[in-house]
Formats: C-alpha cells, structure tokens, sequence
C-alpha cells in the first residue's frame, strides 16, 4: 500500500515555473497590446506613473522599455528555475505576478 504511493510522480518544480515563467511574458505582452489599444481612446488614462511619463516622451520608448524588462525578469525566473533551491517561494512570485497581470488585462479588456 505504501509503496504505491511512494512510486507516484512527483510534480517537477523546475519544471512548473519555467511554464509559469512563459505564461507570466504571454500576460506581460498581452497587457502592452491591450494597453495600446486601451489608450487609442482619449477618455483613457494609464494609471502608472512611470509608465505615463515614458509614454508622454514617445510611446516606442515605453514599449521598448516594456518588452526589454518583460524579457530580463522571464529571463530571470528561467534562469532561477534551474539553480535555485527555493524554487516553492519563486513559484509562489510567479502565481502571484500571473494573477496580477490576469486582472490587469481583465481590467483593460473591460474598458475596450
């Protein structure tokens, strides 16, 4: 009885946040494209600062800014999914950021 469960699978963490690491870039680009979209209507404010102060100099620059810090941080969390021994606390991050950027989008979708 015991050996059956002993033999089970066990779920490969390194594994789980390289995935979570490519779904939180998938969301991070999706909110820059939403947010494009949300900010063609002049009654839409984006409620960043900082974002709002590189958009004001030119909007390549923020999505250029965006695309390069989205890439270093999924970057990061790859690189930390192969080295790291605390891979339960970095999954937990990762949740966190997906869940955030979820309503993030769900919130600008609404406003399209």
């Amino acid at each position: 009885m015991i050996d059956r469960y002993a033999t089970q699978p066990q779920v490969n963490l390194g594994r789980m946040a390289r995935f979570l690491a490519l779904i939180w870039v998938g969301l991070s680009f999706a909110d820059a494209v939403v947010t494009y979209f949300c900010l063609q209507n002049i009654d839409n404010v984006e409620g960043n600062p900082l974002a709002r102060a590189l958009l004001s100099q030119h909007e390549v620059l923020f999505y250029g800014a965006k695309a390069l810090v989205t890439i270093g941080i999924g970057m990061g969390f790859w690189w930390l999914s192969t080295r790291t021994a605390h891979l339960k606390p970095m999954i937990a991050c990762q949740a966190m950021l997906i869940v955030l950027f979820v309503l993030v989008v769900a919130n600008n979708m609404a406003r399209l």
